[in-house]
């Protein structure tokens, strides 16, 4: 066999392996993303389970979009109203949450879809009455500050 006909013999292999260098330097980026968003969500989980209303505050932006899962229609909600809601909540209920992630997706402009499933109990403190509810999630982040934050957020029954 001749030189010149092994170099073209292996220019495949050599061109295959000079342009999956970025990807392999961008699954490396997602990785990173993907370990953030997941150390969010159990972060999450955490502060809900402890009753902590500060923590899950600021894990909001400012103003949050709320996807109607019926109709795909979209609402505001401010931080302080979702705080307050968390007040009362924990101030009724005993209340436990399980979430699971199964995808984060980073997006074109930065964000981050996150999507999966939770399981969350509710304990009346007065009644004792117990209601479980279960559901798919589909979440929007994006970094503020260097922080990850909850920016959009649909939540549909299962």
């Amino acid at each position: 066999m001749k030189k010149g006909t092994k170099f073209l013999q292996m220019l495949p292999v050599l061109m295959l392996a000079f342009f999956a260098m970025p990807l392999f330097a961008q699954t490396d980026a997602l990785t990173g993303t993907d370990k953030a968003l997941r150390s969010l969500a159990q972060a999450w989980q955490d502060a809900y389970n402890r009753g902590d209303v500060q923590t899950l505050g600021g894990m909001y932006a400012d103003n949050v979009a709320m996807v109607n899962p019926a109709d795909g229609s979209l609402t505001t909600a401010k931080k302080q109203d979702i705080v307050a809601g968390f007040e009362k909540d924990f101030s009724e209920l005993d209340s436990k949450i399980e979430i699971l992630v199964d995808r984060v997706a980073t997006q074109p402009d930065g964000t981050a879809i996150v999507s999966g499933s939770f399981t969350q109990i509710d304990v009346n403190k007065k009644t004792g009455a117990k209601e479980t509810f279960s559901a798919a999630y589909t979440h929007t982040c994006a970094q503020d500050a260097g922080k990850w934050k909850l920016v959009k957020m649909q939540v549909t029954p299962k």
